[in-house]
């Protein structure tokens, strides 16, 4: 199986070496090459095919003590969904916006209570 880096810069190849070397300090379990191409696929999706942002889900990985990939989280500690909208999410919000609005409508806001 022939197995080619997501990113072939050698920023991204350093970063990848110190996943490397990081997973095999926590002992966990080498890469075989169906699932590393599957890391690469993973890592290129959460991504969103940018290099940097790869770069910086590698190191957020190294540095909570990870032993997986995952997106990288926003400064409230949630998931950043990147390119990728939480649509469940977003469909709730207008949901209760447009509740609120209509509310507010019939009872003259806030303020009439």
């Amino acid at each position: 199986m022939n197995i080619e880096f997501p990113f072939k810069e050698p920023d991204f190849i350093q970063v990848w070496e110190e996943w490397i070397q990081y997973r095999k300090e926590r002992k966990i379990a080498k890469y075989v090459p169906t699932g590393l191409q599957k890391t690469f696929t993973h890592l290129k999706n959460i991504s969103g095919s940018d290099k940097i942002t790869a770069i910086k889900i590698i190191i957020q990985s190294m540095e909570q003590n990870y032993s997986g990939l995952f997106p990288l989280k926003q400064s409230n500690g949630q998931p950043n969904q990147g390119a990728k909208t939480n649509s469940r999410s977003a469909n709730a919000s207008a949901f209760f916006d447009k509740a609120k609005a209509e509310y507010d409508a019939i009872t003259g806001g806030a303020e009439n209570l």
